[in-house]
């Protein structure tokens, strides 16, 4: 009931932002801005309620240090993987889109979401740890992993990424992390602020993945041999998190995170792939099919994510 439920939410949200896309109720510029609200206020405030809602305990501690640690490693298994269907597809444009979309995926706007609705305050709370190495990777690695080799120069290795670790997302968590352990608190006017704020982030960052995709044609990109990469991501990646994360709760580690770690494997391409491509792969063809399978992964795994939780919960 609670998978088929959120089913129901992921495709009405998403449908709605397609919706306000198609009808031309908002403009391109329209996803920027309400991205830029999103991770610079909504973001940060659900990670700080989440965090210092709950009170501290070691076992919780300890589970965060967990969380950073397997990611970490889902991060390097996946780009194994993606590196692997790279040279399968002899380091073509179609290679770096699919390699990418093994390593990255849609972890914020669609995963804080999800994670939302599964595993509630405890499991926001673990999932920003969880996603903080991942949100470094993604800007730091997005460029080197979808870069076309004719537009590498050797000035784009100097690239700074200093922004990346000032940024209000990854800033939130020492500081949430400190009133936590502490347990110090904010004066009420501002703690409502913030719990209001933060209840925006997850319903407007699903209407956001509806308006990324209601830019596309939707008849022209659903074409079969699309479809590949996005079924590997949605299905067979999960399948795999599964198989090697349920033996670590012989070790003792929380069901919660282990079950984290699937459905975060089970999310879709990150939506900022096809913008991604546009910048660093002249090909059109390239972009095309970039632009293809975010589309797909995304309306796959409206049906899929539910799916895995309804698989965890019976296994």
């Amino acid at each position: 009931m609670v998978a088929l439920s959120l089913s129901a939410e992921l495709l009405i949200m998403i449908a709605s932002g397609i919706a306000l896309r198609k009808l031309n109720l908002v403009k391109d510029e329209f996803s920027g801005q309400l991205s830029a609200f999103l991770m610079n206020i909504a973001l940060p405030c659900l990670v700080f309620r989440s965090m210092t809602s709950l009170e501290f305990t070691i076992d919780m501690l300890k589970n965060c240090g967990i969380a950073l640690i397997l990611s970490i490693a889902v991060l390097v298994i996946q780009f194994c993987i993606g590196q692997g269907y790279f040279l399968l597809l002899k380091k073509s444009g179609s290679g770096r889109i699919a390699r990418y979309g093994m390593t990255i995926t849609h972890f914020s706007f669609m995963g804080i979401p999800v994670m939302n609705n599964m595993f509630g305050d405890v499991g926001n709370l673990y999932y920003a740890v969880f996603i903080t190495p991942v949100r470094i990777a993604f800007y730091a690695l997005s460029k080197r992993l979808l870069i076309s080799p004719e537009l590498l120069k050797e000035s784009d290795k100097k690239t700074s990424y200093w922004k990346t670790f000032i940024s209000p997302g990854i800033v939130v968590i020492p500081v949430a992390f400190l009133f936590w352990v502490m347990n110090w608190s904010l004066p009420l006017p501002l703690a409502n602020c913030v719990k209001s704020l933060s209840a925006t982030c997850s319903p407007m960052g699903l209407v956001l993945c509806g308006v990324v995709l209601g830019k596309y044609d939707f008849k022209r990109l659903m074409q079969l041999k699309y479809f590949k990469l996005p079924l590997v991501r949605t299905l067979i990646m999960p399948a795999i998190f599964i198989i090697l994360t349920r033996p670590l709760a012989w070790f003792g580690i929380d069901r919660m995170i282990t079950d984290m770690v699937v459905i975060y494997t089970a999310l879709p391409i990150a939506s900022l792939t096809a913008s991604f491509i546009v910048q660093y792969d002249p090909d059109p063809e390239i972009q095309f099919e970039a632009a293809s399978c975010v589309l797909i992964a995304t309306l796959i795994s409206t049906i899929t994510i539910p799916a895995w939780y309804f698989v965890l919960q019976l296994i």
